[in-house]
């Protein structure tokens, strides 16, 4: 596969920022009294009807104390630093599963939810499950992630506990690694432009081969927009199913787009506190966390909530940053499978691997 069109001019806009120019109160906007009662209003109102999570739509959620203010920060995700935080949601004065209603309703002011695992599972927990499953795929292990993307165009992460250690939440603009590459590694772009085969990790569907037959591009462009999709760990097992070693190149790309990522000027680091939601544009923002240690207490379980959220007619991307085919009404996502589960044999890693 020859390497797609690279963008070789600066990109100049919002989405370029560097975590040491802005940091989390500049990426907030803080949850008001009149947003409550709305939220308590419209959970009211979907109670009463009985919905279930997957019935609650856009309509559902509709009202004029919120609208204007969740379309201001879907902007900002879509069009702007491609992140934002909402803070101060009153988590505490509600049940877990009228905490998800809300969650669910605010989400889809930014998009469709979608399932996230062979479970279905439309709102994911981010917790460690590796003592009843140790093959527990990333979002359910408490090993540090690595600056990736997840596979939808939003992502959404509500704190509902924090661990007594570690966890903490990292972020960085795709768009400030390529200028920096751009500046002073350009030799490597092109080749992360041509990408790799993905593996799909035990999730595709029946029949389905379990690499992608198309390299994936960490870096993409599609009508002068810039787009990037990265899982390093899904190339290193795609080349070990494929019974070849990634290319010496491409592993030096990558490394070098993992050091300019991590660096001190490059990437925000901060703590998500119970209550916060953060939503993220997969095509414009990496993320990770640190490794966190949960507690004995149940209080001391670090719990996320996540949502994968599909936008109508929102960024164009070139179709070879699909990992997973979409289903029949083109959703994206990963579409549930009886009998599987979310799992990754961690053992498989050698030294120098990381997720």
């Amino acid at each position: 596969m020859t390497a797609m069109p690279m963008i070789r001019d600066k990109i100049v806009n919002r989405a370029a920022w560097k975590g040491s120019e802005i940091g989390k109160d500049t990426l907030a906007f803080d949850v008001t009294p009149k947003h409550i009662d709305a939220f308590a209003e419209l959970l009211g109102k979907i109670k009463a009807q009985g919905l279930t999570i997957d019935q609650i739509g856009r309509e559902h959620f509709d009202h004029p104390a919120i609208n204007a203010d969740l379309s201001d920060a879907f902007d900002e995700v879509l069009n702007g630093r491609g992140i934002v935080l909402m803070r101060r949601l009153p988590i505490e004065d509600w049940s877990l599963d009228d905490t998800k209603i809300v969650y669910w309703g605010i989400g889809t002011h930014f998009g469709k939810g979608v399932s996230q695992s062979v479970l279905g599972d439309r709102i994911g927990h981010v917790e460690d499950m590796t003592k009843v499953d140790p093959t527990a795929r990333a979002y359910r292990h408490h090993k540090e992630l690595t600056l990736h993307t997840d596979l939808t165009e939003i992502i959404g992460m509500l704190s509902i506990r924090k661990a007594p250690t570690g966890g903490l939440s990292r972020y960085a603009s795709a768009m400030t690694i390529h200028n920096e590459m751009l500046a002073h590694h350009p030799d490597h772009l092109e080749t992360l432009y041509k990408g790799y085969p993905y593996h799909r990790h035990g999730e595709q569907q029946p029949g389905q081969s379990p690499v992608t037959p198309h390299n994936v591009p960490l870096f993409s462009q599609k009508d002068g927009k810039l787009s990037i999709r990265y899982v390093r760990q899904f190339m290193i097992t795609a080349a070990r199913e494929l019974g070849e070693p990634m290319p010496d190149p491409l592993v030096k790309a990558l490394d070098c787009f993992d050091m300019i990522a991590q660096s001190r000027d490059v990437m925000l680091e901060c703590m998500l506190e119970p209550g916060e939601i953060t939503f993220i544009n997969n095509f414009v923002v990496t993320h990770a966390r640190t490794a966190f240690q949960d507690g004995d207490d149940p209080a001391q379980k670090r719990l996320l909530l996540r949502l994968w959220l599909d936008v109508k007619n929102g960024r164009a991307v070139v179709p070879e940053v699909e990992i997973y085919e979409r289903d029949e009404n083109g959703q994206g996502g990963i579409r549930a499978v009886d009998g599987k589960a979310p799992s990754f044999n961690y053992e498989t890693l050698e030294p120098g691997d990381r997720y």
